[in-house]
């Protein structure tokens, strides 16, 4: 039997929604880009992160599509992007 486990240092560092569209993966590629070139969390999380993922689903508010990029960190530039990102 195979344990189901998840990488406690995965995080959610991106989220945005786009319309009903034809080509999402395209929209959300473009977006996301835009985010990793011109924000410094993107910038960071480009350059430190092991592994970056994106999801992209139907809006359940909307009827378009929720993207995510998830991005997976070593121990310390979990802490620090946590800490200067995701903290107000």
């Amino acid at each position: 039997m195979t344990a189901l486990t998840s990488n406690p240092n995965r995080i959610c560092v991106w989220e945005s929604t786009v319309g009903d569209v034809e080509d999402p993966e395209m929209y959300a590629d473009i977006a996301i880009w835009d985010w990793m070139e011109k924000e410094p969390a993107g910038q960071f999380a480009k350059t430190n992160s092991k592994v970056m993922t994106r999801t992209i689903g139907p809006d359940d508010h909307s009827m378009g599509f929720r993207i995510k990029v998830f991005a997976e960190f070593e121990g310390k530039d979990f802490t620090f992007y946590s800490l200067k990102y995701l903290t107000n």
